[in-house]
């Protein structure tokens, strides 16, 4: 915990200084490496283009310890000034290929903020500028990185440590379907974009592209919007095949054409689109078409022991921050009667819902579970207006085969002018799935940025000056209202401008109000609703609340609690078994008095000088959420403000009671009973005056600790003097007079040498208490002086010294051996 801001008075001065970072550590900057094709809305890394201007800078905080500085106080204060750094630098990091849509929202590690705005956006037109900072700051290194979709930030904080953190962003990327809407992109403009963009695309002649209305309407009436992210080098053709898998679509070169056809075999509405499937059968083959006649139709038939009946589709949900979830399609009935077949994982990280993940994988798991026979044969070249995916019947007599639908999977020719086909199942309905909700199996994800709200309005108090090594200090009760506050930094200032850290808490204070009027008596209950998250107020015992375990402030007061129990949530009846602690005064309390639990979960300034009485101080609470994020900004937090008052410790110390006064021959000597709690008695104060008026007294003397004894040398016989005393606290504010004692000098003359009663009192013989020029040898019969009445002991009496052991045997004599 840091103490507050400033200090008064002249003393020593120590530095403290932590060695600055001189270097900056980056999450990822590589050269060479692709710049990444993005479609639709997905989470995108980022790859560090350039920084520079890596600045360190300096905080000092200044707090003063010791030097007093109330009534009677003195001495030299220890001004200790300590330094810390943060970090800024200046950041440029590329997205990918533009032109994009948007950039929405970034990670910074674990940390969420849920925009982009404190960065400057590039989206990556072939017109962009460049950066102004680097323009005004770098000219030479100044590029416009046109094309490329980037991020930039002046000064970016890296708070207290010099790297970067590995960010992301929330970015919509080129063709999203309906930006807002579906952010998806259409995996017909898609792939003919990737296939076709003469920046950045695989240059196929668009020409060559054949019409893909159909495979749109499906794409787009099915739901299935894809968001890929192309990052690393890879074939095009693989690129293809995987959007052909998770759209239930074939791709074949026909006619000069690029050609794709949708498997899915029914009607679809939807997103106000209707696909028609082309499900017309192109011939219905007999025995007299095949032209092998010892082997017309050759079929190979996958058991359905062996079929897989599972798909595991691995996607990232845009629902959990785009965090990898899987989604599960299967069939239980084949699974209850063959047991599970998974297939392998499929990795779909284009997919960035749950619906359309659960949709995909179902349509990948049907087409492996119902299309397991593949059948070949040969047709005659009079065939030859045949494609892939066209629909035949097979007709076979020896294979009792008699008009199997058959979808046609490729087609060769071969030297003679012969047709080989190979064909799959296509039994109708079996590639359609119905569109419906599905969740995703994501389980349990941590946003570690996510917002912990503002606090409750905080509650201030003096602590008692009797807990305090100086005796004013600050304390602050706190807590937040959002089930995510995790806790807060409490910041502080002397002017509103410049903030030190002076702690962090980790939960809530238990604060609030009381809402039942009682009076000063001890055993009130009292009823207290507790603010924001609240807690849980725990009974004590009798020796707790004597102890002040379970200490409490109400409306200033200092209480402690035995039972507390629970009428609602957040509220507790507390039975208050202690009244007026620490030198507070008990009193009657209306309802909506200001309630504190005085405990660890309070913030407390470390003690400060008398002078800060009447001076007002800052504060301001940055909240942290509940696993040590997204912690709020300085400058967006409401500051309160406390403006010192001294109440406790200004409070009068007990004083003395018992007041007696004995006289000597030109000496009046003085006795008291000191208060049970000296420890935050700074000195006891003795006044005398000649007429009973303690307005007029004068101030003769202290004495300090636990001596109860003063002796006022009047210097002569015969003098009335009337005497109080009185306690001096630490900050050096007094306690109230004593009742007065009086004596006249010389009234009793004690004989020569002689200590009267007075003078004997307890504590009172000290080395402070005698006040002679010079002690002659004192010759007496002593008696006998023992150390204790049995066992191991000492004792001397007239000229022998005997040492006893801890069974009262005799062991050592020293002196008159006859003794």
């Amino acid at each position: 915990m840091s103490g507050l801001l400033g200090g008064g008075g002249g003393g020593q001065t120590i530095s403290n200084s932590e060695t600055p970072l001189s270097s900056f550590n980056v999450q990822t900057s590589v050269r060479g490496t692709p710049v990444p094709i993005g479609y639709g809305r997905n989470r995108r890394p980022v790859n560090l283009l350039w920084y520079g201007d890596f600045t360190a800078i300096p905080h000092t905080v200044t707090s003063s310890s010791g030097g007093g500085g109330g009534k009677g106080g003195g001495g030299g204060e220890v001004n200790t000034t300590t330094t810390t750094y943060t970090y800024t630098t200046s950041v440029l990091m590329g997205i990918g290929e533009g032109p994009i849509t948007s950039i929405n929202s970034f990670w910074n590690d674990k940390a969420y903020t849920d925009n982009a705005d404190i960065f400057t956006k590039y989206l990556g037109t072939y017109a962009q500028t460049p950066w102004s900072y680097l323009t005004t700051n770098h000219p030479t290194e100044a590029l416009a990185y046109r094309g490329q979709a980037y991020v930039a930030a002046a000064a970016y904080d890296l708070q207290t440590g010099s790297s970067l953190g590995n960010h992301s962003f929330d970015v919509t990327g080129i063709l999203p379907y309906d930006a807002g809407t579906i952010d998806g992109a259409n995996p017909k403009e898609l792939l003919t974009d990737f296939l076709t963009n003469p920046d950045y695309g695989a240059l196929f002649p668009s020409g060559y592209l054949g019409t893909w209305s159909q495979y749109s309407d499906y794409c787009v009436a099915s739901g299935i919007f894809l968001s890929p992210i192309y990052d690393q080098a890879m074939e095009a053709r693989q690129a293809i095949t995987d959007l052909m898998q998770l759209t239930n679509s074939g791709i074949f070169f026909s006619e000069g054409q690029l050609k794709i056809v949708p498997f899915g075999d029914t009607s679809i509405t939807g997103n106000g689109v209707t696909y028609t499937p082309s499900v017309t059968v192109a011939y219905d083959l007999t025995d007299d078409d095949f032209l092998d006649k010892s082997e017309p139709i050759r079929m190979m038939r996958t058991p359905n022991a062996d079929a897989y009946n599972q798909v595991q589709l691995e996607f990232r949900d845009s629902a959990n921050q785009y965090n990898v979830a899987v989604m599960v399609a299967e069939d239980q009935a084949s699974v209850e009667t063959y047991g599970l077949k998974p297939l392998d994982m499929i990795t779909a990280h284009s997919i960035t819902d749950a619906t359309t993940a659960r949709l995909v994988a179902q349509l990948i798991m049907q087409r492996q579970l119902y299309t397991r026979n593949i059948y070949e044969f040969t047709i005659g070249l009079k065939y030859s207006r045949l494609e892939p995916c066209d629909y035949l019947t097979l007709t076979d007599s020896r294979m009792g085969f008699n008009q199997i639908p058959v979808r046609i999977l490729s087609i060769e020719e071969d030297e003679d002018g012969q047709l080989r086909i190979q064909a799959e199942d296509a039994p109708s309905g079996i590639l359609y799935s119905p569109y419906y909700e599905a969740p995703a199996g994501t389980g349990y994800t941590v946003n570690y940025g996510v917002d912990p709200g503002d606090v409750v309005a905080p509650k201030f108090f003096e602590m008692p000056a009797q807990k305090v090594l100086g005796g004013l200090a600050v304390g602050v009760a706190v807590t937040g209202s959002s089930d995510d506050w995790g806790g807060c930094e409490v910041w502080v200032s002397n002017d509103g401008s410049n903030y030190a850290l002076l702690d962090k808490l980790y939960g809530g204070a238990r604060y609030g109000t009381i809402t039942n009027t009682i009076t000063s008596a001890a055993g009130q209950v009292v009823r207290a609703s507790l603010v924001g998250l609240g807690g849980q107020m725990v009974t004590g015992s009798a020796t707790d609340a004597t102890n002040l375990t379970t200490l409490c402030i109400i409306d200033g007061e200092f209480v402690a609690h035995t039972t507390a129990t629970l009428i609602s949530a957040n509220t507790y009846d507390l039975t208050l078994a202690s009244r007026g602690a620490y030198n507070t005064v008990a009193a009657a309390h209306s309802s909506t008095a200001p309630f504190i639990r005085v405990d660890r979960g309070i913030a407390y300034s470390e003690e400060l000088d008398i002078t800060y009485i009447g001076k007002t101080l800052y504060f301001k609470f940055l909240s942290f959420n509940k696993y040590g994020g997204g912690k709020q900004a300085l400058a967006d937090v409401t500051e309160y403000t406390y403006t010192v008052t001294g109440t406790m410790a200004q409070l009068a110390p007990a004083t003395v009671s018992s007041l007696t006064a004995t006289a000597g021959q030109n000496t009046i000597f003085l006795q008291w009973t000191n208060p049970s709690d000296m420890s935050w008695i700074r000195e006891i104060e003795v006044w005398r005056n000649t007429t009973n008026d303690s307005g007029t007294a004068t101030r003769i003397g202290s004495v300090t600790g636990a001596v109860g004894f003063y002796a006022d040398t009047v210097g002569a016989v015969g003098l009335l003097r009337y005497y109080w005393i009185r306690t001096i606290n630490k900050q050096g504010f007094p306690s109230a007079f004593s009742s007065v004692a009086s004596a006249t000098s010389g009234t009793v003359v004690p004989g020569s040498g002689a200590i009267v009663a007075g003078m004997l009192a307890a504590d009172s013989v000290v080395a402070a208490n005698i006040d002679v020029a010079s002690l002659d040898a004192v010759s007496a019969t002593i008696g006998v002086l023992r150390t204790a009445s049995t066992g191991a002991r000492m004792e001397i009496r007239d000229n022998v010294i005997k040492i006893y052991d801890s069974a009262g045997t005799l062991r050592v004599k020293i002196g008159d051996l006859s003794l």
